[in-house]
């Protein structure tokens, strides 16, 4: 078969739609756990589910001393979107309901050619 970006489109197109109908079949009901009923207080509350919040909030709730653990998140679930759970669709992430749309500081002496006035798009997903 011949290399051509029309061929590995396709192919990744349908890798990106086979891997999730996969994830949709192992794992049909998954989504945020939650508790019923939230505590009013907390040994520690950790702002930021990225890898080092999550990493944390393990570690703190796996301690013998049965800390009480809360991990804040911005944003909803991101079950809305379904190539959020595909890594080959994340490109389209940028520009939908879970990224920032964070811009960068127009710079004067480079991006002229931009056409919003030399501002960087910053795609950052919640």
């Amino acid at each position: 078969m011949l290399f051509t970006a029309r061929n590995f489109l396709k192919s990744s197109l349908f890798f990106a739609l086979f891997s999730f109908f996969i994830y949709k079949i192992l794992f049909p009901g998954r989504s945020t756990r939650m508790p019923a009923q939230l505590s009013d207080i907390y040994d520690f509350v950790i702002v930021g589910a990225g890898t080092a919040g999550c990493v944390l909030a393990a570690r703190l709730s796996a301690a013998p001393n049965n800390f009480t653990v809360l991990l804040l998140e911005a944003g909803g679930e991101e079950t809305s979107l379904i190539y959020s759970h595909v890594p080959k669709m994340a490109a389209l992430i940028a520009g939908s309901i879970l990224d920032w749309k964070f811009e960068s500081q127009k710079a004067e002496h480079c991006c002229q050619d931009l056409k919003n006035g030399g501002k960087h798009k910053y795609p950052q997903s919640f």
